[in-house]
Formats: C-alpha cells, sequence, structure tokens
C-alpha cells in the first residue's frame, strides 16, 4: 500500500504542510517521512483492510495531489487475463466496467471520489452521503438485496438517505389531498347511501379505512420525495412508474360496479398485486410495496385519470 501511493501522488505529495503536521502520530511506530509521514505504522494495514479510513488531513494531502494519469498508467502491464479478473472481482461488489479498456479511467475516477469524500470527512459506504447509487452498476443484483434499514437505501454496497414516509397530518392537507378525498368520500357516499362530507360523517369501520388509505397516500408520497432526491432524475422515475401502474389498473377501474366504493377498492386491490416494471426502483421489490402501490392510485385520482365517482354520477 505504501509503494502503491508512492506511485500514484505527484512527488509534491511529501511537502507536508505545518498544519497538517500538528496530526502527526507520536507513536513510537509513526511514520516519519514520505507520503505517509505521520501515520501510524500499524495502521496501515487497516487502511488497507477497510477497517479505518484515511484520516481526513492524510486523505486532504492524498486528494490534492492524486495524479489520475499514474493511477491508470499502472493499467498499462497488465495482461488481458489478470484485467479480465479485475473486472469480474469488480462485478462481484456490483460496480462494473463495461469493458476492459475502461478500467484504468474508471479505478482513476473511483478513487479520486474515495480521497474526496473522505477529506471532507465522509464515508461513501457509511454515510451514503457521496455517491448516489449507479443503477446501471447493479444489473446482477439479487432482488432481495435492495433493502431499507437505519434510514438508508441500501442496494449492494451503496447506500443513501432514504427518510421515513411522512406521517397523514390528522387535518388534512387540502393542497395535495382534496381531490382524492373528495372522490373516496363520494365513493362512501355511494355506498352508504348517505351524504359524506369528511371523516366525520363515516361510521367507526369506515373511518378506519379512511384513515389507512391516507396512509398509503403519504406512503406513495413519501416513496416519491425519496426517489426525487436520491436517484438521478428520480422524479421523472416515479411518474413512469405511475404511468406502468395506470396501465394496469384502468380497465379493472372502468368496470361496471354497485357503486364507487367497490370501484376503489378493486382498482386498489388490483394495484397491490400488479407487478411494475416502468422505473429501476421497481426492481427492488422491499421498496415498491402494496402500501405504495395503493397509494399512487390515489395520486392518479389527484391527476383526474382515475376517479371512483364519475362526476356526470
Amino acid at each position: 500500500m505504501k509503494d502503491f501511493f508512492d506511485v500514484i501522488l505527484e512527488s509534491s505529495a511529501t511537502d507536508t504542510s505545518d498544519v497538517n503536521k500538528r496530526h502527526y502520530s507520536k507513536a513510537k511506530t509513526a511514520i516519519n517521512e514520505g507520503v505517509w509521514a505521520g501515520i501510524n505504522q500499524t495502521d496501515l494495514v487497516k487502511f488497507f483492510n477497510g477497517c479505518r479510513k484515511l484520516p481526513q488531513w492524510k486523505a486532504s494531502e492524498f486528494f490534492q495531489h492524486l495524479d489520475k494519469a499514474r493511477v491508470e498508467s499502472l493499467f498499462d502491464d497488465i495482461g488481458i487475463d489478470a484485467l479480465s479478473q479485475f473486472q469480474r472481482c469488480l462485478g462481484q461488489v456490483n460496480i462494473k466496467a463495461s469493458s476492459i479498456d475502461k478500467l484504468p479511467s474508471a479505478v482513476s475516477t473511483w478513487l479520486f471520489e474515495i480521497l474526496e469524500a473522505n477529506a471532507d470527512n465522509r464515508d461513501l459506504l457509511v454515510d451514503g452521503t457521496a455517491f448516489q447509487p449507479e443503477f446501471e452498476l447493479l444489473d446482477d443484483l439479487p432482488l432481495a438485496e435492495g433493502h431499507i434499514s437505519s434510514g438508508k437505501l441500501h442496494l449492494g454496497r451503496s447506500a443513501v438517505a432514504w427518510r421515513k414516509s411522512p406521517s397523514p397530518p390528522e387535518s388534512p392537507d387540502f393542497n395535495v389531498e382534496r381531490t382524492y378525498l373528495a372522490q373516496m368520500e363520494s365513493a362512501y357516499a355511494e355506498h352508504l347511501h348517505r351524504q359524506i362530507r369528511s371523516r366525520d360523517d363515516l361510521p367507526d369501520r369506515q373511518r378506519k379505512e379512511y384513515d389507512r388509505q391516507r396512509g398509503h397516500f403519504y406512503n406513495a408520497e413519501g416513496l416519491r420525495r425519496n426517489m426525487r432526491d436520491a436517484i438521478d432524475d428520480g422524479e421523472t422515475e416515479f411518474h413512469a412508474m405511475k404511468d406502468d401502474l395506470y396501465d394496469g389498473v384502468c380497465d379493472v377501474c372502468n368496470e361496471e360496479y354497485d357503486d364507487g366504493l367497490a370501484r376503489m377498492l378493486a382498482t386498489l386491490n388490483q394495484a397491490a398485486i400488479l407487478p411494475l416494471s416502468g422505473s429501476v426502483i421497481t426492481r427492488f421489490p422491499t421498496i415498491v410495496k402494496a402500501a405504495e402501490k395503493k397509494g399512487i392510485c390515489h395520486m392518479l385520482v389527484n391527476d383526474t385519470r382515475l376517479e371512483w365517482v364519475s362526476a356526470d354520477e
């Protein structure tokens, strides 16, 4: 590892600033010269094994002096078989280079990004704040590998912040809920043969169902926000998923029913079991579940693409 950084850093990397010298280890095993000056010898193995990230001050030095051309030149004398094996090893951790000739530039770029993150006191794999996951690099990732835990979306070895879906406010936000709630109230009115103007007009059983549907809407809204924030063109991806779901439920919605509530429940049940393929995120079924699909139906009602009770009725 020492030789590697000796090769890929500019010669001026050994000119440590006085500011950084204050971070030097005072241990007997501290390295006193070269690019690793100030680092404890015993920490090198931990860096190499990925057990410890570089100290921020040393990562900053390396980042400022990294010579990407030198990194790429290391591949010049490596044989085709070895490069192919290296490419396969990268693929096993869900990092893909489309061809062998792309390996040098890919590796130099990844190293640059890693050092940049460490210099900013971040860790790509732990913090999930640098790279957004490149989904095209995850073609061979088993579907079960996509999951959410500890407030992050984990895809292979990548992780990005994935916030919990918002809870429905106690009083509906009519800026975003007016249309689908009005349609749902009309559906209940048809079924109960009485006027329904709000949740308060519903019997206890229907109130619980009404609350569940609002929860589904906000599950879908949480998914939309997370896709927007975590994925390139996430808003576009979400709308593609909405379109796909619409195509899968519109015929069910347009069938004849006794009342609007029967139409709504049949459509929601169809959405819950519908396999989606309109967005890359749907390859991870633990992320887009029945609740989110039902919530997207209510979004489609907001968009006036679905309706439970026709305005003409």
